[in-house]
């Protein structure tokens, strides 16, 4: 039996109300004078997100976009139809400030940091995942335009790519892939030739997400007579439509039919002497480009994140509200165990996300440096393809906990779950972001840097309560130094081969340190639910011992309703009820 108002009272919660561990850390991350300002914004975005967003959403991708190809006179238009309520929600979310703040000023004549507009995403995506690439899009043209953009083209496009009003708003695009490449871009082979004075593009794309759609394109192609490789690439901006509202020499030929992300048109496209505009030097294209790449892995990992947190809220919102030989689902122990441990899941993918984009947000100020950027450089591929599997993994979870009804249509964990086996794909798969962490480690020397930063924040003092985790994390890291040495003595294919589990092992200890922070925080405060939330993912991912030890500590089941509720619970019942619970921590 299932209370369908109940589930929905919950189900519609706003998105940022509902989420007060995201909301805690999210806003003490931010600059002092911008938490005010986002706080107001993200309610009223949560609220549109769990609601009428989620509904627009919903009817977008029950009515796909359509490509026509000719007019009635029988004219070539290649125009891209989509339902009048995705362009409503992408008229809200666009002029809401998913985009726009990073790249105008606005508070005190300061543009917002990137934590601003991730944060915003952050609930966007828990609405539509289709339409949160095309915002990526654009956000990736505007940083490209603004930092290697000549005076003339931000003139021209910046403004309006990062336009606050939607009625000016130029979308943009990224088009790397070819059928010759995939991710190996360096074999791309359109062609940028210069004719009269300007430059065209040649040649074919085969996954052009947001077609038909983005007014300003980025786009890979290779100069004549320029080197093989991704060092011939150059990088353009190639305009939808020209100045005099002509269409630019671009083909689409079809509208790819997609597992998931159905509201949003990918395309394949073929560039017929379109009109292009080099961005920054030519010569330098690839490496500009792979600016962009890592900001869209970054939108990735918060894509991950949003998509877990929306197939959490209904998981949470459904078990409450559906009965089963007489009392809620959420009432009998397993259920609360893994509630639990979906909670936390999504948490901790949520924090090592917004410290990576602490990061940028660093890095983009000049603080603290080289540092800044090695461990920038090397945890966006790693939470990249973490939080990408783990947002499957968590849809897939997510539908069985519906039961039946997670596999209908009617409901969205149908939806969520074809949405989310786009993440792994999108913006390299997960082998491919090993290997660039491999990378990162000859060409940066990456991985010493990121062991050293876990290393210094356990120094700190963390008090007695919390010191046998801390000294179990500090012997974690210990330890993964030297699988680090042993990693990197190993030939080409048995590094290739390894790498994995050290950067899983990484991924869990950066979680790890920060939730030991907060527990900290929390502590010092008088509240405890961090405490229970780090002492169940440490006991899940470092726990020591047998099955007789593991049996013998806290029951997963421990503290559902501070956990997964957020019931108050203050820091002394924590500690008294993991000790009841566990008689080897007295």
């Amino acid at each position: 039996m299932l209370d369908y108002q109940t589930y929905l009272s919950q189900v519609r919660r706003n998105a940022y109300e509902a989420d007060p561990a995201f909301r805690a850390h999210w806003l003490a991350g931010l600059p002092e004078t911008w938490r005010a300002w986002s706080d107001t914004r993200a309610r009223q975005v949560g609220a549109l997100a769990a609601t009428r967003w989620t509904e627009l959403g919903q009817r977008a991708n029950e009515n796909p976009p359509k490509l026509h190809v000719r007019n009635a006179w029988g004219e070539d238009i290649y125009s891209v139809e989509v339902h009048p309520d995705y362009d409503q929600l992408a008229r809200e979310a666009y002029e809401a400030g998913v985009v726009w703040p990073r790249f105008n000023a606005h508070l005190n004549g300061g543009k917002a940091p990137w934590s601003v507009v991730f944060g915003l995403g952050y609930l966007f995506g828990q609405a539509e995942q289709g339409m949160f690439c095309p915002i990526c899009l654009t956000a990736g043209t505007a940083w490209l335009l603004e930092r290697f953009g000549d005076e003339e083209l931000k003139r021209r496009y910046l403004t309006r790519v990062a336009s606050p009003d939607y009625d000016q708003l130029l979308e943009g695009a990224m088009f790397l892939t070819e059928r010759e490449g995939g991710s190996d871009v360096g074999a791309a082979r359109c062609e940028a030739r210069m004719e009269g004075g300007q430059w065209r593009l040649y040649g074919d794309k085969w996954f052009a997400s947001n077609a038909g759609r983005a007014g300003a394109m980025m786009v890979l192609a290779r100069p004549q007579g320029a080197a093989a490789g991704t060092r011939g690439l150059g990088l353009f901006l190639v305009p939808r439509e020209l100045g005099n509202g002509e269409r630019n020499a671009i083909r689409i030929h079809r509208l790819k039919d997609k597992l998931g992300t159905r509201s949003m048109p990918s395309g394949e496209l073929t560039f017929e002497g379109a009109i292009a505009y080099p961005v920054g030097a030519v010569e330098h294209g690839f490496a500009q480009m792979a600016e962009m790449l890592n900001l869209s892995r970054l939108y990735n990992a918060v894509g991950s994140i949003s998509n877990m947190r929306r197939v959490l809220r209904t998981a949470i919102a459904y078990q409450g509200a559906r009965s089963a030989f007489g009392h809620a689902v959420d009432q009998y122990p397993m259920a609360q165990a893994q509630l639990i441990e979906q909670t936390i899941e999504q948490e901790a993918a949520t924090r090592i996300t917004f410290e990576t984009i602490g990061w940028l947000d660093r890095v983009e100020a000049g603080n603290p440096g080289a540092r800044g950027e090695k461990l920038l450089r090397v945890l966006t591929p790693m939470i990249k393809y973490h939080t990408a599997r783990a947002s499957v993994d968590m849809a897939s979870w997510g539908a069985e906990a519906l039961g039946g009804n997670g596999y209908i249509e009617e409901w969205p964990m149908a939806r969520y779950l074809r949405d989310a086996q786009v993440l792994p794909i999108w913006e390299g798969t997960t082998n491919i972001l090993v290997l660039d962490v491999l990378r990162s480690f000859a060409k940066e020397g990456t991985g010493p840097v990121l062991l050293a930063e876990l290393g210094n924040r356990l120094e700190a003092d963390f008090g007695p309560a919390l010191a046998p985790w801390r000294e179990a994390l500090a012997r974690e890291v210990a330890d993964a130094e030297q699988q680090l040495l042993a990693l990197l003595e190993l030939d080409d294919a048995g590094r290739t081969c390894h790498a994995k589990a050290w950067c899983d092992r990484m991924v869990r200890l950066t979680q790890g340190v920060l939730l030991l922070e907060t527990a900290a925080q929390e502590l010092a405060a008088g509240r405890g639910r961090a405490v229970l939330v780090l002492a169940h993912f440490l006991r899940r991912h470092f726990a020591p011992g047998d099955w007789r030890e593991r049996m013998r500590g806290p029951s997963p089941a421990l503290g559902y309703e501070a956990i997964v509720h957020h019931a108050p619970i203050s820091a002394d019942a924590a500690i008294a009820l993991l000790r009841e619970g566990a008689p080897a921590l007295r």
